[in-house]
């Protein structure tokens, strides 16, 4: 008869010869065995490069280059939905995403894009508030469009990362991010 512990409430109880889970020798975080002439370089290599280990070293680039993954994202998401997410409430997405996102430059212009036109379009939308209340409707039919339309191309351009420029916004918002 097999000992069963009285404080488990599990159906199974695995047999006495099975060794648990924390003891056994994890093979997933197994350190990767180096050459030494391997190991001395790379040791220089990480103890100059702050990220090294995080991103992949690559042999044919000079020494120092590091690969970095255009479509890595700090928040975990896709890169074509935080996009397209950039646009949905205007300027306070826009900004959120710039103060979140810090990898992704693709991700940052449309960000700012959203920031700088929504922006524009919000103080427009307050002046002319006073002035007009049609003129005022108009603005926020055209301000829901505009969020639908640039939501949808940040999404579509995803894939191969082209930016669409809206006039007069985008290329401010590229040149920003280019000079990040």
């Amino acid at each position: 008869m097999s000992y069963q512990n009285p404080g488990t409430f599990a159906p199974y109880t695995p047999p006495p010869d099975e060794t648990p889970k924390s003891q056994r020798a994890s093979v997933r975080y197994a350190p990767i065995p180096h050459s030494s002439a391997a190991a001395s370089t790379s040791a220089s290599v990480q103890s100059s490069n702050p990220f090294a280990g995080v991103y992949q070293t690559t042999h044919g680039l000079p020494e120092g280059t590091i690969k970095v993954n255009k479509y890595e994202t700090t928040l975990g998401l896709r890169v074509d939905v935080e996009a397209a997410c950039a646009y949905l409430l205007g300027c306070v997405t826009g900004v959120l995403f710039l103060i979140m996102e810090t990898k992704n430059d693709y991700v940052r212009f449309h960000a700012w894009q959203s920031s700088l036109l929504f922006a524009t379009v919000f103080f427009a939308h307050l002046i002319f508030l006073f002035l007009s209340s049609f003129i005022s409707w108009m603005l926020l039919f055209i301000e829901v469009g505009l969020i639908g339309y640039l939501s949808y191309r940040a999404y579509i351009d995803g894939a191969s990362l082209e930016r669409y420029l809206f006039p007069f916004f985008g290329p401010i918002a590229s040149r920003w991010v280019d000079s990040e």
